[in-house]
């Protein structure tokens, strides 16, 4: 049994470690330290004001985590069907019958328009093409918030390319 105990107590103090060590990630991705002299001269509104403020940062700062994530107009379900009434399968994909997953990042502005449009994870040429293209029509999205700032958020979306 003494043998086993400094085991235990080393799997348990690994855990403890990988938990400080997550919520650490988690902390600083939400935190914006060159952001927090601009939300300290803005004062909230008293508790009993149910009226919320909301500025825009002073900073161009991207988040990739914030409180108030950005959403497309009518949200996730509204986001998918513009994505699949809108895109268009290359012919040349198909005849080839090229499919996949084109992975692609984008940041959602302060006033709400998409930006800088990156493929992260590529299928082939046209099918990467097509997915920036859908992701450039986009419409306004509504802009993300940290501690009551709209911010500039860094946000990743999937497009499927399947043959039936």
């Amino acid at each position: 049994m003494s043998k086993e105990t400094p085991k235990n107590l080393f799997i348990g103090l690994k855990s403890v470690a990988c938990i400080c060590f997550v919520s650490l990630f988690v902390f600083s991705a939400c935190s914006n330290k060159e952001n927090s002299a601009a939300t300290s001269e803005s004062s909230l509104p008293p508790a009993e004001d149910k009226t919320l403020i909301v500025t825009a940062a002073k900073d161009d700062t991207v988040f990739t985590v914030c409180e108030v994530m950005p959403q497309f107009p009518g949200g996730d379900q509204e986001l998918l069907k513009f994505i699949s009434r809108n895109i268009k399968y290359p012919k040349s994909a198909q005849e080839n019958g090229i499919q996949g997953r084109v992975v692609a990042s984008m940041i959602i502005e302060k006033d709400g328009t998409v930006s800088n449009i990156e493929i992260v994870r590529g299928v082939e040429a046209s099918l990467d093409q097509e997915a920036k293209r859908v992701i450039e029509i986009m419409p306004k999205w509504t802009p993300g918030t940290q501690r009551g700032n709209i911010v500039r958020v860094k946000y990743t979306v999937p497009i499927m390319f399947r043959l039936q």
